[in-house]
């Protein structure tokens, strides 16, 4: 049997591997291919994909572009191209994912699958024109899709054209179950247009005519309105919700961060079923469409400080891997753990197959029961759900080796005002710079590093933040 043949052979048996959801298994067999052919085209394009399947990608990204660079015929060679603008678009480079998806078009012409991912870069770019062009083609190759009918309202409103965005969704709304997505921009929209008496009744009309629980469907609506931006609308919404039965401390979260109120932090519960809910879309939207750079930046500080290597690395909050991943190819690293309240998050780390460990657990729980001692723990969006932080330094002190570093980011209060930190409509802890700098410099903590970065970037505008790195002094 010839190189070729074999390598056939593999594919075949690699795709029917994907097919039955094996995708370490389908992964091996492309490797075996590359071995024996390593330009072999659909091999490399495979194996890319299943790296984006497991949300691998950088890895995608280097197979996908070795794939895009052997001629091949023009559809595989232009799914190819898609494939590889879906990984930059994961990794929040939106010019070459949409250069990607230029390439693709221009190979095979406008077909859905391309001008809806376009559709996408344009989104995350707040190219709200362009979005709108490629979902009214996208419509005319799907007319019964909603989720792009609610795309394109999102586009006409993100231009100031309210009235026409909600004409468009209206009969749609009348369906007998549209999907959520479009549900939650006509309400939005109906609040914008009549006010938020009309988005309330509109919104309790709804929830009876879906046969939804009225309480659950008002708090799923006011989470959009926030994301959205328009948390104006949101609070009543959360009352409503209340007095209609809704109880626990994720709601009292949400009304206390629209009402100006100050806890010192966040239930946990409110963690994980915010985490839980967004696990899918996790790392799409956090690096895509947020622009969240943290891990990148923090392996950056700890090569400039000079570390190499870490014998025991704990990663608080570790969410899907990102931060674990940057650190197992940024440095030596003997033992990784990582802990999170969400076990949909862990899911996700674990498929990054970086750590050696992983716990659902809460932080301050699981710090009181170790005795293990960590050379640096991290914990990289995490404090942004504690208001007061002293008992967290306490205890992360009580886990570090002496000479050991606490590395972590935070979102930055505004100049104004006394308290050393505030709690945000979006439901997220901001610390004053000062509170910061004067944890830092309490025994025993020297600080190393402390650097005002972008964190992420929420209607059009980027969210301050610091990352910090302090010492355990010897």
């Amino acid at each position: 049997m010839t190189a070729s043949q074999s390598c056939g052979e593999l594919l075949n048996r690699a795709l029917n591997q994907l097919q039955h959801g094996r995708l370490d298994q389908a992964r091996a067999l492309c490797k075996k291919c590359l071995h024996l052919e390593p330009d072999n085209f659909n091999a490399l394009h495979l194996y890319g994909v299943l790296c984006l399947k497991q949300s691998e990608y950088e890895r995608a990204v280097d197979y996908l572009k070795r794939a895009c660079d052997r001629q091949q015929p023009l559809r595989p060679h232009a799914q190819a191209f898609n494939n590889l603008s879906v990984a930059l678009l994961n990794l929040g480079r939106l010019d070459a994912a949409l250069n990607a998806v230029q390439d693709a078009i221009k190979l095979a012409g406008k077909q859905l699958a391309f001008i809806v991912n376009r559709a996408n870069v344009y989104e995350l770019q707040g190219d709200w024109s362009a979005m709108e062009q490629d979902l009214q083609d996208a419509l005319q190759l799907d007319p019964d899709d909603e989720h792009l009918l609610s795309g394109l309202a999102l586009a006409m409103r993100q231009q100031q054209r309210p009235a026409e965005a909600l004409a468009l969704l209206q009969p749609a709304l009348n369906h007998a179950s549209p999907c959520h997505e479009l549900c939650w921009e006509g309400l939005l929209l109906i609040g914008l247009q009549q006010g938020q008496q009309a988005l309330l009744q509109q919104s309790v009309t709804m929830a009876y005519r879906l046969q939804r629980d009225p309480g659950h469907w008002l708090d799923q609506v006011a989470d959009y309105l926030c994301e959205q931006q328009h948390s104006d609308l949101a609070l009543p919404l959360y009352q409503q919700a209340a007095k209609l039965g809704l109880e626990g401390p994720e709601l009292e979260h949400k009304m206390a961060a629209l009402r100006g109120d100050m806890p010192d932090r966040a239930p946990d519960r409110y963690v994980e079923q915010l985490y839980q809910t967004h696990a899918a879309q996790f790392e799409r939207r956090l690096l895509g469409k947020l622009g969240y750079r943290a891990p990148w930046q923090l392996t950056e500080q700890l090569q400039q400080l000079g570390y190499k290597r870490f014998d025991k690395v704990l990663d608080l909050g570790c969410g899907s891997g990102l931060g674990g991943q940057q650190l197992r190819q940024a440095f030596d690293v003997e033992h990784l753990t990582g802990v999170d309240l969400a076990s949909k998050m862990l899911d996700l780390a674990r498929t990054k197959a970086c750590y050696d460990q992983l716990n659902c657990a809460e932080l301050g729980h699981y710090l009181s029961q170790q005795q293990a001692q960590f050379d640096l723990i991290c914990a990289l969006d995490v404090l942004i759900y504690q208001g007061k932080l002293e008992a967290l330094f306490s205890q992360l002190a009580a886990r570090l080796a002496k000479g050991g570093l606490f590395a972590f980011s935070t979102e930055l209060a505004d100049g104004t005002g006394s308290n050393d930190y505030r709690l945000s409509p979006s439901g997220r802890y901001q610390h004053r710079r000062a509170y910061i700098e004067r944890l830092c410099a309490t025994p025993p903590w020297q600080p190393l590093r402390l650097v005002e970065i972008d964190l992420r970037q929420e209607a059009g505008r980027q969210t301050p933040g610091l990352l910090v790195v302090v010492e355990k002094a010897a």
